[in-house]
């Protein structure tokens, strides 16, 4: 698409200052009140997650329906971006809505509104507020949800969660990244996941499990338009863990969602689902 290229130079303003992410996130941490949990500090002194923009443009540009609506509505399209995190994937959709990040770790949502103000618009009028996206009530219906692997729907979508569906000790991942990754970035990976500790994430949000159906309806309650939602779903591993992830089946996904209204799932690469939801007028 042609306006691909004012989306390079957008991402291009964006990199000129997240090169120095790392320092940024010291920098910022080193000069509040905010303690962070052993967990989260481990992730963001250590520079966050370490998405890169391409991952961000190769996973956005496969959803049509955010470049059609940016070309054809005049008016400011509003995005909810569920469990935002550091702020990544909230600012990379600064570019086609007005954004606000929803996050449960205050931590993480004071150090994304400071992090933002070392950019120029649209990204410095990224909204981020601490809350829970399953009990949050807009005062007005976002255009747009946007969720990138939220905890609530890291378990099947139509069937019963069974813990004999996990990777135990985390074996098929470190076996997984051994097989694809180089070796030496592969131990780096698995020694960083061990110093975590063992935080067994599946468990610890266990009361989330049998819900997506619950929970895909409030989102959707507060939704105008559509509800967009990427996971990982590597065939290697459907309907089972890797690490601390549920693979979702396609089918499995399509099933539910077409409850609700048009569904598009696009499994790209072997490794992820995107699902676009245009909700039922």
């Amino acid at each position: 698409m042609s306006n691909y290229k004012n989306y390079y130079k957008f991402l291009d303003s964006f990199n000129e200052v997240n090169k120095d992410k790392k320092k940024h996130y010291k920098n910022i941490l080193k000069s509040s009140d905010i303690k962070l949990d052993d967990f989260w500090s481990d992730w963001y002194n250590s520079g966050g997650y370490g998405y890169e923009s391409q991952n961000a443009l190769d996973e956005i540009r496969e959803i049509p329906y955010i470049w059609k609506k940016r070309l054809n509505v005049k008016r400011d399209l509003t995005c909810l971006d569920v469990g935002s995190g550091d702020g990544f994937w909230s600012y990379h959709l600064s570019y086609f809505f007005k954004v606000t990040g929803i996050e449960p770790v205050d931590s993480a949502v004071y150090l994304s509104n400071e992090y933002k103000k070392k950019f120029k618009a649209p990204i410095n009028e990224t909204q981020f507020i601490v809350g829970d996206a399953l009990t949050h009530i807009p005062e007005i219906k976002y255009d747009v949800t946007f969720c990138r692997a939220p905890q609530f729907f890291n378990y099947p979508m139509i069937d019963k969660y069974n813990p004999d569906l996990k990777d135990k000790g985390y074996e098929k991942l470190f076996d997984y990244w051994m097989r694809t990754t180089e070796k030496k970035s592969a131990q780096k990976m698995i020694k960083r996941y061990k110093s975590r500790g063992d935080d067994d994430a599946v468990e610890k949000y266990i009361q989330y499990s049998n819900n997506a159906r619950e929970y895909l309806e409030h989102l959707l309650s507060i939704t105008n338009d559509c509800l967009i939602f990427i996971m990982s779903s590597k065939k290697e591993f459907f309907r089972t863990y890797l690490g601390g992830t549920y693979n979702h089946h396609p089918e499995d996904i399509k099933k539910l969602f077409k409850e609700f209204g048009k569904v598009k799932v696009n499994h790209l690469w072997d490794s992820y689902i995107i699902v676009t939801l245009n909700i039922k007028k």
